[in-house]
C-alpha cells in the first residue's frame, strides 16, 4: 500500500475544516436542491455560500 501519516493540526487541517463544514451543508439541502439545476446555478450557490461563511468568519473575529 501506499505509505501514509496522520496528521491531527497540520498545513492542510484549515482546508480539511472548511470542506467538511462545506459538505455538512450540502447534505442538509440535498433533499431539497432542485435536481434539474444547472452547473452554473450550483456554482452561483457555493460561491454565495463561500461569501456567506467568510462574512461570518470576519464577523466573529471582530467579537
Amino acid at each position: 500500500g501506499l505509505p501514509w501519516e496522520h496528521v491531527t493540526f497540520g498545513e492542510r487541517n484549515p482546508v480539511e475544516q472548511w470542506f467538511g463544514i462545506l459538505k455538512q451543508r450540502i447534505k442538509r439541502f440535498y433533499k431539497r436542491w432542485p435536481h434539474n439545476a444547472t452547473i452554473a446555478q450550483a456554482q452561483w450557490w457555493i460561491e454565495s455560500f463561500v461569501a456567506l461563511y467568510h462574512i461570518k468568519r470576519l464577523a466573529e473575529a471582530l467579537g
